[in-house]
């Protein structure tokens, strides 16, 4: 009997180490399904956040052409500080003479701050310059509230998962 019960352990113990094995498995995927969602949500935000720049730039690029056009480069600068003061999420400053060889995309500074280089439109072939845009990633309050969702998510399902596995 003892021999019987000691396949009966064997057999309960190889069962446990299986179904364990599966459920680490399925819980590793799991993990790395969120963690995949979560940078591809990053991705998409950011993505985002340069199209609502763009947006809130547009009526800004077109008073700056205009203003040069009448040759009246002072009011761009007044535009641009009244702008500043009512805007909280980015800052915004203008480069009259030089003009951008790339196309630009929001590049990241260390620790937590990023810039955007906004080309300004040409009319004749004659450039206005760029907008340099800067901010920092904390000011972005949708993308940081997105994000702690998806961190706080992906913590309690490794706790979720410790457990459960801890169980067996």
């Amino acid at each position: 009997m003892t021999e019987q019960n000691k396949k009966i352990r064997t057999l309960a113990a190889q069962i446990k180490r299986v179904i364990g094995l599966r459920v680490l498995i399925c819980s590793v995927l799991a993990v790395s399904l969120i963690l995949l969602l979560t940078v591809y949500d990053v991705y998409l935000g950011i993505h985002q956040w340069q199209s609502r720049i763009n947006e809130n730039l547009k009526p800004l690029e077109d008073f700056t052409i205009g203003q040069l056009l009448i040759n009246n480069p002072r009011t761009i600068q007044v535009k641009l500080t009244s702008f500043n003061k009512q805007n909280t999420e980015f800052q915004v400053s203008w480069e009259p003479m030089d003009t951008l060889t790339e196309k630009s995309s929001i590049h990241w500074s260390p620790p937590l701050s990023w810039y955007y280089d906004y080309q300004l439109g040409n009319i004749a072939g004659y450039e206005f310059g760029y907008f340099k845009v800067k901010g920092s990633i904390l000011d972005n309050k949708l993308l940081i509230y997105d994000l702690a969702v998806r961190v706080f998510l992906l913590i309690i399902f490794l706790v979720l998962r410790q457990k459960s596995y801890c169980a067996l």
